[in-house]
């Protein structure tokens, strides 16, 4: 796949301003971890795939959503974003 097993389109589609390609739970898995991703569950009282999965159905949006034109804009979410995006590279 290249360029971070493809991470690095998925994170560019979710910054532009076309439409945004999705990222599976395996990829948040990968992403994250499996022992950060345990946790994250264990905090929300749910398993890790679940947890993973709706990581992969927010992710997407959350970048697009406090991007413009291939930019991170500034607030809380954004700084959420920011984090995400800084662990696909």
């Amino acid at each position: 796949m290249g360029q971070g097993g493809g991470l690095a389109s998925l994170a560019s589609s979710w910054l532009g301003n076309g439409a945004n390609e999705g990222i599976s739970a395996a990829q948040i898995t990968d992403v994250f971890g499996g022992a950060k991703l345990n946790s994250f569950a264990d905090q929300l009282g749910i398993d890790a795939n679940t947890a993973a999965q709706g990581l992969s159905d927010v992710v997407p949006s959350l970048i697009d959503k406090n991007s413009e034109g291939g930019n991170l804009l500034g607030g809380a979410a954004a700084g959420i974003a920011k984090d995400v995006f800084g662990k696909l590279f």
